[in-house]
This record gives C-alpha cells, structure tokens and sequence, in this order.
C-alpha cells in the first residue's frame, strides 16, 4: 500500500534474518529493530555515525537510541 501511495516503507522491530529477507523480498525501504542492534547510548550512537562502524554496546537501555537500516547489520 505505501508503495502504491508513493511512500518509503520503514519497517520497525525487525528481529530476525527471516524476517529481514521477507521485508526484501517485498522491496521494504528500511528497517530497524533488535536484529541491527540493541538500544544504545547517544554517545556510542554519535560513534558510529562517525566511523560507520559498530562498536560493542553496553547492555544499559537507559536513555537509549536503537537505530539501523539496510543493507548489513554487522
């Protein structure tokens, strides 16, 4: 239906590698959730938009961001 409307399609809570493949299959624009990464804090967030990299994330929630999108998760 987005697609029909002529709107990016953002899938949120993805959780699997199952579920990202369905989401491709079906030309799904972007998707977030726990498979990309868990919740982080705003200072290892501004991290990785620095480097593109991943660095190792706490498990702390507080204050947390959780935020990814295509292609690779790692």
């Amino acid at each position: 239906m987005g697609r029909s409307l002529k709107l990016r399609v953002v899938a949120e809570g993805v959780e699997t590698q199952e579920e990202l493949a369905f989401l491709q299959a079906r030309q799904c624009d972007e998707a977030q959730g726990y498979y990309f990464s868990r919740p982080v804090l705003p200072a290892q967030f501004a991290k990785l938009l620095e480097t593109g990299i991943r660095a190792p994330i706490s498990t702390e929630r507080s204050a947390g961001i959780a935020a990814a999108s295509w292609p690779d998760p790692s």
